[in-house]
């Protein structure tokens, strides 16, 4: 039975260089667009036996976490050459720590091979620091150092934000959506990482279709809106093999 057999709600999403994803919905007799995020595919076109991604409750929480959540991450990915390792509140302030207990938890959905030892990460953003682009900027550093002091197999890194809105929505619910805004000064801030380091780029830079993709102020996602995400996260990582 293929994948698409199996989750007839999921489809596969092609592309190359550069383009700006879309969200593709079927309903009787109709086709809806809608605008995902921008990216761009020059980042470590070749293939790795284990990817890592390392997040928190946006990335990992069941019915609300993209990698997790309906199986849409996984659906378009090679599911036994990636795992998990999140856990809630993990943000760069608290992953910067090599002695956060976090690092000890198992991981989910764990490659068939080298899982101890995997040789690529995708670093999931999020933390406490709002528009200071220059404290995201160092916990991001500090990550980064303290990945591959712990993981030292690991070659490339991929940075990739929050799951942002796109600049035009402002997204409230009873206050501005954390995630939402923090996108931006978040990217910035990886931006200038990467510029400084040959071993890191920036990942895909998730954007929520609407606002009602949002569950609450700080930024969780709803079922339906992790899923969105999920496919179009998988997509973009699984078209960066050559």
């Amino acid at each position: 039975m293929s994948p698409s057999d199996r989750h007839p709600h999921l489809c596969r999403i092609n592309f190359s260089i550069e383009v700006w994803l879309l969200k593709i919905t079927l309903t009787t007799g109709s086709v809806v667009l809608m605008f995902l995020g921008v990216f761009s595919t020059n980042a470590f076109a070749q293939t790795f036996n284990c990817t890592e991604v390392i997040g928190f409750s946006q990335v990992g929480q069941q019915n609300g976490g993209w990698y997790v959540t309906g199986g849409a991450f996984e659906f378009h990915v090679e599911d036994d050459e990636w795992q998990l390792l999140w856990q809630n509140g993990a943000g760069v302030d608290r992953w910067k720590n090599p002695e956060y207990a976090a690092w000890n938890l198992d991981r989910i959905s764990g490659c068939a091979s080298d899982s101890e030892l995997p040789d690529r990460v995708v670093l999931s953003v999020s933390g406490p620091h709002g528009e200071d682009v220059s404290a995201w900027q160092a916990d991001i550093e500090a990550t980064i150092n303290t990945i591959r002091e712990l993981l030292p197999s690991v070659g490339p890194i991929l940075l990739q934000s929050v799951v942002g809105a796109p600049p035009e929505s402002s997204c409230n619910l009873d206050r501005r959506v954390r995630a939402a805004w923090q996108h931006y000064p978040i990217r910035e801030a990886i931006q200038n990482v990467a510029a400084s380091d040959p071993g890191i780029s920036e990942g895909y830079a998730p954007v929520v279709a609407t606002c009602d993709d949002y569950r609450d102020a700080l930024g969780h996602l709803t079922a339906e809106g992790a899923v969105t995400i999920g496919n179009a996260l998988g997509a973009y990582y699984a078209n960066l093999k050559p």
